[in-house]
């Protein structure tokens, strides 16, 4: 159980990590609820969703591995302030693709 926490986010950055691959091909059906917008070019706008979300894989992959070294609330923490970051850099990110 110690380690719980850093297998659920290997998991977790694993599974973003799979689904930026799949948006990388610009399949826009992909992405969920993609009736929510409707972009100009929607296979550069799929590929950019892609790289967004293998952004947003890193801080689980990192909190993760961090979790080895550190006690588990502290890597929990650093986490989540690396998730929220990376979250507002990639909302600003995907407004030039609308």
């Amino acid at each position: 159980m110690e380690y719980a926490f850093a297998i659920l986010m290997f998991a977790f950055g694993a599974g973003l990590l799979i689904y930026a691959l799949f948006l990388a091909g610009g399949n826009y059906d992909n992405i969920l609820r993609n009736w929510a917008t409707n972009p100009p070019d929607k296979e550069k706008y799929t590929k950019e969703f892609g790289k967004m979300i293998a952004l947003l894989a890193i801080p689980p992959i990192f909190g993760g591995a961090l979790s080895f070294l550190i006690n588990t609330a502290v890597a929990g923490v650093i986490t989540g302030v690396l998730f929220a970051l990376f979250f507002v850099l990639g909302i600003n990110h995907m407004k030039k693709y609308l």
